[in-house]
């Protein structure tokens, strides 16, 4: 086992993270130090002193936590790096404590639940009265975590190797990035930001992915980002390189990729339960897929609820959500969560790499994605993409309308037209096939976005024969209204001649047009 990620001694102590550095020693020379033992022993004092000066500085009344026992620093290097032995980081917190530059709080050996503790003294956040460059390095970009949440080695793979380096391009991509955050309430220091009473470290810029229950096959969801760590109500003031951002998520993304594996089709919000408030079932649903059991579901369930008769309202709840849900009952309380997170977490993965690859930034935070602005039609179609190739591709249900709930779109606002790869009309739908009386079509969604003119590709022509069906219109309404005569329509359609840019644009608008009002997946 290695040092927990999160140890701390109480709720307001911090974990020693072994990550902050500076780009040279220059400003330990304000604080009388003696010569270091070695480059090792140097690099671990000035971490130490340097995360304790900032936390000193946003938070005065944080302690940071770490362990004095040498079986913690047995292996784990990985994670912390070479230079944090017992030996190094104990020596190191024991010198700045003498110099009067930390006050220093040992607990008892064998005194199990509780860590040592370390703060800033006001001596040591005078001393360093001039602003200086800082890095927050990870160390180790893929990490796994055990059963009960601590970070253990493990033996490098092709895979691994290959996130790695995956890793390394989005990284070296958002340290370039200029990220700020211009909300009214955010206070710029020297090294944070602070929102009230919430505390940004805004050079934790390089993400890295945690797996869980010692498995590659569990979790993997992209971490680190100080962006990440906003309220939601500060990140729409985020900006990248100095200009304003969009956020954009997949909503119910878990509901449709378990009724996805189930290859049954989802209809409408599947957090809506008449008599439940939805975002309590929003909740229970999350919960009972994480939990391995149904009764560990419960509890957690009650506590949320809370109150008198908190088990038995539970109870009933884990009964709604099931009826409702019958086609995935077998995914609760299954520990099913995990398993999807890294389906999602490779979907996080792939949408931020591949943005990079065009020159685009995107900020993920798990299901959701910031980017400029003016990126947002970039952004909607690689998520677009990564929903058609991590979780509806190859599944028989293809036209479930578990699309229509999956669309990406702005949080907060309405779905975009036109986001997923397919156009799609549930064939299998009794509601709407009594409406529209014909089976669905799917067609690609690139055979539209990207027709510009020309030859009409497949799926075009087929989406507007489908459409021209699905509203009852004769061909000479499309004409008209795409500007052409009734025999050019009918050739277009036919791919025997080709269109012009003007009247390639009102035919795709006509498309789309009409699948906004039957859920396009585009």
């Amino acid at each position: 086992m290695i040092l927990p990620e999160n140890g701390k001694s109480n709720n307001r102590d911090k974990p020693l993270s072994f990550h902050w550095k500076a780009q040279n020693y220059g400003w330990l020379d304000r604080l009388d130090l003696s010569p270091a033992q070695s480059e090792f022993s140097a690099q671990a004092r000035a971490s130490i002193i340097l995360e304790a000066y900032l936390v000193g500085r946003a938070e005065p009344d944080r302690a940071i936590s770490y362990s004095r026992r040498k079986e913690f620093y047995a292996n784990g290097q990985r994670y912390r790096g070479t230079p944090y032995t017992c030996k190094n980081v104990v020596g190191s917190i024991d010198e700045a404590a003498s110099l009067g530059l930390l006050d220093s709080f040992k607990t008892a050996p064998g005194r199990r639940g509780r860590q040592s503790t370390f703060r800033a003294t006001d001596r040591l956040l005078e001393a360093i009265d001039q602003p200086f460059p800082v890095i927050f390095d990870p160390c180790e970009t893929v990490r796994l975590k055990d059963t009960e949440g601590h970070l253990v080695d493990y033996r490098d793979t092709a895979r691994t190797d290959r996130m790695r380096r995956d890793l390394n391009e989005i990284n070296e991509a958002l340290t370039a990035t200029e990220v700020d955050l211009t909300s009214t309430n955010a206070v710029h220091k020297e090294h944070t930001i602070q929102c009230d009473n919430h505390v940004l470290y805004p050079a934790m810029q390089n993400l890295y992915r945690v797996f869980n229950r010692g498995k590659f096959s569990h979790g993997g969801r992209l971490y680190g980002g100080w962006w990440q760590q906003a309220h939601k109500v500060d990140r729409e003031f985020l900006t990248i390189d100095g200009e304003a951002t969009i956020e954009l998520d997949y909503p119910c993304l878990h509901p449709s990729m378990l009724y996805a594996m189930a290859g049954k089709p989802l209809t409408g919000d599947p957090y809506v339960i008449d008599g439940w408030e939805r975002k309590l079932v929003k909740v229970a649903f999350n919960v009972l897929i994480n939990a391995d059991t149904e009764r560990q579901a419960l509890g957690a369930i009650a506590e949320r609820i809370g109150g008198q008769g908190a088990f038995e309202k539970a109870r009933k709840l884990i009964i709604a959500i099931k009826e409702r849900h019958s086609p995935i009952a077998d995914a609760f309380g299954s520990g099913a969560g995990l398993r999807l997170q890294r389906t999602d977490a490779d979907m996080a993965e792939h949408i931020v790499l591949s943005l990079i690859r065009k020159g685009i930034i995107a900020l993920p935070i798990h299901d959701s994605f910031i980017t400029k602005k003016q990126d947002k039609e970039a952004l909607l179609e690689i998520m677009a993409e990564a929903l058609e190739r991590f979780v509806f591709v190859g599944n028989s249900f293809s036209t479930s309308e578990a699309y229509g709930v999956s669309v990406p779109h702005m949080e907060g606002g309405d779905p975009f037209p036109c986001p997923l790869p397919l156009l799609i009309l549930p064939p299998d739908n009794p509601s709407q096939m009594d409406i529209f009386r014909f089976r669905a079509v799917s067609v690609p969604f690139n055979d539209i976005q990207s027709w510009h003119g020309g030859v009409a590709p497949d799926g075009v022509r087929i989406a507007a024969r489908h459409e021209l069906k699905r509203r009852q219109l004769l061909p000479k309404v499309l004409a008209d209204r795409i500007g052409v005569s009734r025999p050019q329509l009918v050739n277009i359609l036919q791919g025997r001649f080709g269109a012009g840019s003007d009247a390639a644009k009102e035919l795709r608008e006509f498309i789309f047009e009409g699948a906004e009002t039957v859920g396009l997946v585009g």
